[in-house]
């Protein structure tokens, strides 16, 4: 289950990029068309002069303004802004990386934990089991039934306390 967790906060980041990426993409083309969008410069009746995307009159002039960049100033920009581009995709990319070997190291420690718990409660419940005042068997390899002599037991009960102080004193 959280793998696939995992997967969907991946899948969410990626969408996010692609959003991102298209955004940019929105942006720069924006900003591309702007610098060549119409000026006109009017001036009103105090002799102020004022430059507007839109005529003030029908009769004002459209300026022309012109690109100080060469082409290759130009492709200089496109290639920077695919740069950076490839650069937020890499960053994403090892980001996305490290969160996910993040989450599988959590949920491995998370899963180790969980089996020392349950191996930890099994012993423990041997050991109690074992200090019973009861006789206590166990089947051979043919299936039939031995008790344990006392001696056994006690090396038994010895062994656990061992391994339970040893393994499971934090659990």
């Amino acid at each position: 289950m959280k793998h696939l967790a995992a997967n969907k906060d991946a899948y969410l980041t990626m969408k996010s990029l692609k959003i991102a990426t298209a955004f940019l993409g929105l942006v720069l083309l924006i900003g591309f068309n702007q610098l060549h969008a119409k000026v006109y410069k009017w001036v009103d009746e105090n002799g102020k002069v004022h430059y507007s995307d839109k005529p003030f009159n029908k009769g004002e002039k459209q300026l022309e303004i012109k690109d100080n960049l060469t082409p290759e100033q130009q492709q200089a920009a496109k290639r920077k802004a695919k740069q950076f581009v490839n650069m937020q995709k890499r960053r994403v990319h090892d980001q996305l990386d490290t969160e996910y070997k993040s989450k599988k190291q959590k949920s491995e420690k998370e899963k180790a934990e969980k089996d020392l718990k349950k191996n930890c409660d099994y012993a423990r419940s041997q050991l109690e089991t074992l200090k019973m005042p009861t006789r206590i068997y166990r089947e051979n390899e043919k299936g039939q039934q031995e008790y344990l002599t006392d001696e056994t037991r006690q090396q038994e009960i010895k062994k656990l306390e061992k391994d339970i102080a040893q393994h499971c004193s934090g659990v």
